[in-house]
């Protein structure tokens, strides 16, 4: 192993690294990359658009964002659930508008009335996260936490479908796109 005792300045990979202390290491960068205006603003693009947690299908997003809610009601309980299931729904109703990735279908529902859009982003995420809390909460009083967490595991993403569809259904149901979108003839309506 090598110190670097009474070495104020070192070269590493094309940056100036200054030491100082054990808890201060300034590091200068010079202009590491040779891309261009043009390829940097794609890339900066590309990173703005990417919609973590969502695996977009059409006009349909599938969302594993589910996973951290359920997570959070089973080790925080139903307020925990009801607070990251509220950064879920801000996260999807954020998509609505471009940000953090984009949903077509978000858009179009956006367009037609942005507090509903809000509505039926949001209130269902946090809904699930409260509702998986207590779940949780009431199948550990009568089993394992194994048991338990496969429930509310199942509930999450069950529970999630339910409440999202039934807010679309009832928020939108009447309307020219969902109509154009098949629901019209739906025998479940």
């Amino acid at each position: 192993s090598t110190t670097l005792e009474g070495v104020s300045a070192i070269k590493w990979r094309g940056a100036n690294v200054k030491l100082g202390n054990w808890r201060q290491v300034t590091v200068q960068v010079k202009n590491l990359s040779s891309e261009s205006f043009e390829d940097r603003e794609k890339r900066e693009e590309a990173y703005c658009t990417k919609s973590i947690g969502y695996l977009n299908i059409g006009p349909l997003a599938i969302t594993f964002n589910v996973i951290p809610v359920a997570i959070a009601a089973i080790t925080l309980g139903p307020a925990g659930g009801a607070a990251i299931g509220a950064v879920f729904g801000m996260t999807s109703f954020l998509q609505c508008i471009g940000i953090g990735g984009s949903s077509a279908m978000g858009a179009m529902l956006f367009s037609i009335n942005p507090f509903l859009a809000f509505v039926q982003r949001f209130v269902p995420r946090m809904l699930d996260g409260l509702l998986l809390g207590y779940i949780f909460q009431f199948v550990r009083r009568r089993t394992d936490a194994y048991m338990a967490s496969l429930v509310t595991g199942f509930c999450s993403a069950f529970l999630n479908t339910v409440f999202f569809m039934t807010a679309l259904v009832v928020l939108f149901g009447n309307t020219e796109y969902m109509q154009t979108q098949g629901w019209r003839n739906s025998p479940h309506l």
